[in-house]
């Protein structure tokens, strides 16, 4: 599904470069739930911005599903990135002047989705992660947990293959945060998404299928949990 070819990523710094990731390879699998597991500033949210397009590596290649994101551009990348990944943002990301269920709409309309068929779409979603009674409602009306749900309905609304989140929990309280680890997981196992998470929370082990560790900007494999 996801495949990593020697994936480098280097900023200018000074008269130098600051390197981020160094010579990534890995194979992310087909419906798995896959953990990005590293301390703040391993790397790992650079790494996920380049699976999703968002930014491109030094060097290296993305190719997801048979497509390289690397020879693509960006008009390109971000026609992909629309029906092929869906994002969970750690700080939510919703649009404050539109109403819940209108930021769950708004990724499918954008897709050329009817309006009235994307309402019903959006409703089940919303349903789905218990907040279709809030669906009139303002994103500063709610709590972190409560909008962190809206930003997975909203990523699961085009109906993408992949989901990734990037410190989906890191925003929230120990109890809204396990809320939502669960509520991923058993919305991967429902929908039979790929799903990888970046998180420093070891937490998310015990849910994973893979872990994969970054640090100092390189990457092992732990291996499939049982």
């Amino acid at each position: 599904m996801i495949i990593l070819k020697n994936i480098s990523k280097r900023y200018p710094e000074g008269s130098g470069f600051r390197s981020v990731l160094e010579d990534i390879t890995a194979d992310i699998p087909e419906t798995a739930f896959s953990v990005l597991l590293g301390p703040s500033g391993s790397g790992k949210s650079t790494l996920l911005n380049i699976i999703s397009g968002i930014d491109l590596p030094t060097s290296g290649e993305i190719i997801i599903n048979g497509q390289n994101l690397t020879n693509m551009n960006e008009k390109r990348r971000t026609l992909f990135r629309r029906t092929q990944i869906g994002i969970v943002f750690q700080f939510f990301n919703l649009l404050p002047t539109l109403s819940v269920i209108d930021n769950v709409i708004l990724p499918m309309e954008l897709n050329g989705t009817k309006s009235k068929h994307a309402k019903s779409l959006a409703q089940d979603l919303l349903d789905t992660v218990g907040l279709l009674d809030r669906q009139n409602t303002f994103p500063d009306r709610l709590s972190g947990g409560e909008q962190q749900r809206v930003s997975i309905a909203r990523a699961l609304a085009s109906d993408p293959p992949i989901i990734l989140a990037d410190e989906p929990t890191g925003n929230l309280d120990s109890g809204n945060a396990n809320q939502i680890m669960t509520l991923l997981s058993d919305l991967h196992i429902k929908f039979k998404k790929t799903l990888v998470v970046v998180t420093h929370r070891n937490d998310f082990i015990k849910l994973a299928d893979k872990i994969f560790i970054v640090e100092d900007g390189q990457i092992s494999e732990r291996g499939d949990i049982s």
